[in-house]
């Protein structure tokens, strides 16, 4: 495996890539900040939807915004099987935040600039980096930005992509692209269950239902319950996320 990965690397037109990315590093980076400026809380992404749907179009691919708002894309290739490279639209910001940029050294302080606008320039700028160079492959490209990643968002604009993929019937393999750095690679399938869990009670008033059962409170006890509990499983993770009442 790692001798193909080097014969790859080896390529002239990749070196071309990468040599076309280095040059443009201020141009990634207006990019960035351009897009990540667009708010987009899950539900609200149609805007940036649109931005990013007129970057393909530009990079000369044809896309479209599906009825739930993915943008969708394929990128020239041969074979059966697609390779789909998906970046989500949205953030985990309400609407409300201040988009303000800062800067410290090279480091860039706004509010969803990695998650998830790292991810949707690394994904514009390989298509671009691709275009440019001549760099085709040997299965079909499908490239995406997703809706709905985020909190309630609940993965909705994956879930709906693959109740009914633009390649059809066929097997695919997925690429994620989101947030910043290359530290780590997961490479395995990660499942994702989220539950939202209910609690009533006469309770709830500071003074007019004082010694009440409150559900917030018991809902509270729950939570640090499970959590002291040390019921976790290998590989697993849990949080607790948001609290309303």
């Amino acid at each position: 495996m790692r001798s193909r990965v080097d014969n790859v690397f080896a390529d002239s037109r990749i070196q071309q890539a990468f040599q076309f990315i280095s040059a443009r590093e201020s141009d990634i980076e207006a990019d960035q900040i351009r897009l990540t400026r667009i708010a987009a809380p899950p539900f609200c992404e149609s805007e940036r939807a649109r931005e990013i749907h007129e970057e393909f179009t530009k990079i000369g691919l044809r896309p479209s915004i599906d009825s739930i708002g993915n943008v969708v894309a394929s990128y020239d290739g041969n074979g059966r099987n697609p390779v789909v490279v998906g970046a989500h639209l949205d953030t985990v910001f309400p609407a409300s935040t201040p988009l303000e940029l800062q800067r410290k050294g090279r480091a860039l302080h706004l509010p969803g600039i990695s998650d998830n606008g790292a991810g949707l320039v690394a994904l514009l700028w390989t298509l671009r980096a691709a275009k440019q160079n001549g760099i085709h492959f040997r299965r079909p490209v499908f490239v995406l930005g997703n809706v709905g990643e985020e909190g309630e968002g609940n993965l909705r604009g994956i879930r709906h992509i693959f109740k009914d993929p633009p390649w059809g019937s066929r097997d695919c393999e997925f690429i994620a692209v989101d947030g910043a750095g290359l530290q780590r690679v997961t490479n395995q399938a990660l499942g994702s269950r989220r539950f939202r869990v209910c609690m009533t009670g006469p309770g709830g008033h500071s003074w007019a239902d004082f010694g009440r059962p409150n559900p917030v409170q018991a809902l509270a006890t729950a939570i640090h319950a499970f959590g002291t509990s040390g019921v976790r499983r290998p590989g697993t993770s849990f949080n607790f996320g948001l609290i309303r009442g």
